[in-house]
């Protein structure tokens, strides 16, 4: 979102007084798994830009944004949670190849490479093996405000 501010300050706007808003967004990437792991594979395959670990799951730059949206008695917690286990690395990447932003980057790459990529992705996740069970942890930072 290149500009939260604005958007949060339309909710802002939206609520009545005393009227509280209460969002959550991906926590920290090193907590992240579960969304992160195949750009770990991708990051060989393509030229990404870097991650921003400053935007992602910082409470300080979130209590930041929405307070110069405007909300106080801004309340944080992080939520741990597993999203969903799998039976298999493979059952993952098939999953986890159709989120947008892979797919989008699996659309740069060379279609010959992407079988090559799935198993790197696979093994990973399981552990090493493809065939391995795959729970991967997520981790969510949930904020609330007041108008």
């Amino acid at each position: 979102m290149p500009d939260p501010i604005s958007v949060l300050r339309v909710a802002f706007d939206a609520l009545k007084p005393g009227g509280r808003i209460a969002l959550s967004i991906v926590g920290r990437l090193a907590a992240n798994p579960y969304f992160t792991l195949p750009f770990v594979v991708l990051r060989k395959y393509a030229s990404l830009p870097p991650y921003d670990p400053v935007v992602r799951g910082d409470p300080d730059h979130l209590r930041t944004i929405l307070s110069n949206a405007g909300f106080r008695d801004l309340h944080f917690e992080t939520l741990e949670l597993i999203p969903m286990e799998f039976e298999n690395g493979r059952e993952y990447w098939e999953y986890s190849s159709g989120f947008s932003a892979a797919a989008s980057v699996l659309s740069q790459i060379a279609a010959d490479q992407h079988d090559r990529i799935g198993e790197e992705v696979a093994a990973l996740a399981g552990g090493g093996n493809p065939n391995g069970k795959v729970a991967l942890k997520s981790e969510a930072l949930l904020a609330s405000g007041i108008k």
